[in-house]
């Protein structure tokens, strides 16, 4: 739970009340993964990472703007609100597709060792973040409350673009699919339309095949 209970008692919750929000939050996250199954190959990663960062950012930014009022309960209630509902769509998006991407896009020889890496980066960030958060935020630090999701708002922008000017589309492809479309460099945003060799060298078997059969049923029927 990091320092969202912590957090909430200095918006001016209880303990109680900071802990039961907490355990609001973890249940969204959970929640949101297992929505997650069901939509990552129907709306295809490309645009839930980008729609889901999206929606981060927007969220980053209430909450950032709602609990610069630190006098105002309603804005800090706003606030922790909007916080709690970060977990279910980070949970629901990149949260569960960063480690997706990490498998599908890596190179055969490379992935088990692409996926270690993300992982050890991911941690690395996550110590760095866990050490920061506190003085950052704290009374007697920078006292920063809720503007440190400023920070992150641009963050978030910028992984927006970056999403959509290099994160492909891999939902329904093969791997072998992602190498041809890799070494022909398509442009991240042109491969859902993208048609491989081994896609076009299975369309006409299959018109082949299909027409093997019209000739087929037809030779029949004369023989009748």
């Amino acid at each position: 739970m990091d320092y969202s209970t912590y957090y909430y008692e200095l918006a001016g919750f209880s303990t109680h009340r900071s802990y039961q929000l907490s355990c609001g939050a973890q249940a969204l996250s959970i929640s949101g993964v297992i929505v997650s199954w069901f939509i990552f190959d129907k709306f295809g990663r490309r645009p839930l990472i980008i729609y889901g960062m999206t929606c981060l950012t927007i969220l980053n930014l209430i909450v950032a703007a709602a609990g610069t009022d630190t006098g105002n309960m309603t804005s800090m209630t706003v606030a922790c609100a909007f916080m709690v509902m970060y977990n279910f769509f980070y949970n629901v998006s990149i949260g569960p597709l960063a480690y997706i991407f990490a498998a599908e896009v890596s190179s055969v020889s490379l992935r088990a060792k692409t996926v270690a890496v993300g992982t050890i980066i991911n941690y690395a960030f996550q110590c760095m973040w866990n050490f920061v958060l506190p003085y950052m935020f704290n009374p007697d630090q920078a006292n920063m409350g809720s503007k440190i999701n400023f920070i992150f708002t641009g963050f978030s922008l910028m992984s927006i673009f970056v999403f959509y000017f290099y994160q492909p589309e891999t939902a329904g492809r093969s791997f072998e699919d992602i190498d041809e479309m890799f070494a022909a460099k398509i442009p991240a945003r042109k491969w859902k339309n993208y048609e491989t060799e081994a896609m076009t060298m299975n369309k006409k078997a299959y018109d082949d095949m299909k027409g093997v059969n019209v000739e087929h049923a037809e030779n029949t029927e004369d023989v009748v």
